[in-house]
C-alpha cells in the first residue's frame, strides 16, 4: 500500500477536491496486487485481493443516522440508479435500432405503444418508417426515454419470472423433504399436522423474501442483450445456439 500511495500523490492531491478522485483513492485503498505461481502450470501469475474493507466503518457511521433519514437517503439513490439505468437502456437500444439500418416500426410492441402514447399518434406515424437521421433532433431525447423504460419494464418483468422460477422449483423440493421426513416428529410428541403447517409458513415466508432480495440485487447489476430487448426477448445467443445444438441427432452404430 505505501507504495500505492507514494506513486498516486497526483491523485491523492486531487481527491481533495474531486469525488471521482476521491473513489478512485478508497478502490486502490482497498484492492492490491500479489504474486503468485498456479499450481498446475508452476507459471508466475498477478493475483488480485482485497486489503481493507470499510464495512466496519460504513456500519458505525450508519448506526449513529436517523432510520427514516437513513431509509430515505437509499431510496433516493435508488430511484437515481433506476432513472440512469433507463437512460442507458434507452440509448443502447437507440444504437441498436440505428446499426441493424432498423425504423421505430421494427421495435418491440409495448415500445411502440410508449411512442404512441407519448408522441401522439399523428406524429409517431410520420416518423415510425424513417430512418433515425431523418428523425427531428428535438425527438431524440423524448424517443430514446421511452425506449429505455419500456426495455427497463420487461428486463424487470424476465428477472422476476426467471427468480421466481428458480426459487420454486427449490421450494417444491424441501417441501416434498419436509413431507416425507414430518412423521418424525411424532417420536418427540408433537402433532406433525400443526408442525407441517409451521414449518411450511415459515419456508414460504422465506421464500418470498429470497425472490425479493435476489430480484433487488439483480436489477442494478443486470446487464440484458440489447440486440434480442427489441426482438421480444433478453435471451442470450448462447442459449439459442445450446437450443440447436440440442437438436442435432446422433449417428447409431449399426452392429454386424
Amino acid at each position: 500500500m505505501p507504495r500505492d500511495i507514494d506513486n498516486n500523490e497526483a491523485l491523492l492531491s486531487e481527491a481533495l477536491e474531486d469525488d471521482e478522485a476521491l473513489y478512485r483513492v478508497i478502490q486502490m485503498t482497498m484492492m492490491g496486487k500479489r504474486v503468485g505461481f498456479d499450481a498446475r502450470s508452476r507459471q508466475r501469475q498477478i493475483r488480485a485481493h482485497m486489503r481493507l474493507n470499510y464495512i466496519f466503518s460504513m456500519a458505525e457511521k450508519i448506526r449513529k443516522m436517523n432510520v427514516e433519514a437513513l431509509t430515505e437517503d437509499i431510496l433516493t439513490h435508488l430511484d437515481s440508479a433506476e432513472e440512469h439505468l433507463a437512460e442507458i437502456f434507452g440509448m443502447a437500444d437507440w444504437m441498436n435500432v440505428m446499426h441493424k439500418n432498423r425504423v421505430i416500426a421494427d421495435t418491440h410492441e409495448t415500445s411502440r405503444k410508449g411512442l404512441v402514447k407519448e408522441l401522439g399518434e399523428a406524429q409517431y406515424e410520420a416518423i415510425a418508417h424513417l430512418p433515425l437521421e431523418e428523425i427531428p433532433e428535438d425527438l431524440h431525447e423524448r424517443i430514446q426515454g421511452v425506449l429505455g423504460y419500456e426495455t427497463q419494464n420487461r428486463v424487470y418483468r424476465d428477472l422476476l419470472l426467471g427468480t421466481f422460477t428458480e426459487q420454486w422449483v427449490e421450494y417444491l423440493t424441501e417441501m416434498e423433504a419436509l413431507r416425507v421426513s414430518i412423521r418424525m416428529e411424532s417420536y418427540a410428541q408433537q402433532d406433525p399436522l400443526v408442525q407441517y403447517k409451521l414449518k411450511a409458513s415459515g419456508m414460504y415466508s422465506e421464500l418470498m423474501g429470497t425472490v425479493r432480495q435476489i430480484v433487488v440485487s439483480r436489477m442494478f447489476r443486470f446487464r440484458p442483450n440489447l440486440a434480442s430487448t427489441q426482438d421480444g426477448g433478453t435471451q442470450t445467443a448462447s442459449g439459442n445456439d445450446s437450443e440447436s445444438g440440442g437438436k442435432r441427432k446422433k449417428k447409431r452404430r449399426r452392429r454386424r
